[in-house]
């Protein structure tokens, strides 16, 4: 079921909305935290929407990263939010996105790799002794000419665990500068996209689909985005040399 709705918050779609939580479509360069030098997704929702500025966490029960689009959940009371966080932390609500991978992947495959911080470099890391335990899955939609376009489905939800995961095995997302990782997919990605004139500037990925069972109503959710312009002019800009 997906109880579309055409409503705009600041330009922020919302996909999917009822009486107990939301479901937005957050574009590119946009921070989800609190943060006050930036403009961010919890300000653009609370001067809307005021109700919401008294909910833990401001209703958010998870997060993209700043440069990351696609579907995000937001709860509309107390009740709503500690369900829904309960649901993420038993691992029952689905998330699959979409990517480009440097890097030409022979099939999909799966990735069991502990996540931690890397404070010295203000990033995160596979970490198997001390980090958390980080489940990836993912499969071949398309290989292209240097590059590869896949789904990805994260069985836990740990900061950049797509971003670090893909760079770990050796296919960083195209336009990923903070999980370069030197490998030789990505500088020959790098070279060719460079010496064709096109700038990607972000990480090519995008949360397309959630389903879950509504916490409250019990009803089956599903809603899909669709992939942003700027992927779907990468992905046609590289299928021209496939």
């Amino acid at each position: 079921m997906n109880n579309t709705n055409s409503n705009i918050i600041n330009n922020i779609n919302i996909i999917y909305e009822d009486e107990y939580l939301f479901i937005i479509n957050k574009p590119c360069n946009l921070i989800v935290n609190l943060n006050n030098k930036y403009i961010n997704l919890i300000n653009i929702i609370n001067n809307n929407i005021k109700d919401l500025s008294n909910i833990e966490n401001n209703g958010l029960v998870h997060r993209l990263d700043k440069n990351t689009t696609g579907l995000i959940i937001i709860a509309k009371n107390n009740l709503c939010y500690f369900k829904l966080k309960k649901l993420f932390y038993k691992k029952k609500i689905y998330k699959e996105y979409i990517g480009v991978v440097t890097g030409e992947m022979l099939s999909g495959g799966s990735i069991y790799k502990s996540i931690s911080r890397d404070k010295k470099r203000n990033k995160m890391c596979i970490n198997e002794e001390y980090g958390k335990k980080s489940i990836t899955y993912y499969k071949v939609i398309k290989k292209l000419y240097l590059h590869t376009l896949i789904k990805i489905n994260i069985i836990t939800g740990r900061t950049h665990q797509i971003r670090v995961h893909m760079s770990n095995i050796g296919y960083t997302l195209v336009g990923d500068k903070k999980y370069i990782n030197n490998n030789s997919n990505y500088k020959k990605s790098f070279d060719f996209l460079k010496k064709k004139k096109f700038l990607f500037e972000r990480q090519a990925l995008h949360s397309y689909k959630i389903k879950f069972i509504h916490p409250i109503t019990k009803k089956n959710i599903k809603c899909i985005s669709k992939c942003p312009d700027d992927i779907n002019k990468l992905i046609k800009f590289i299928e021209i040399y496939s």
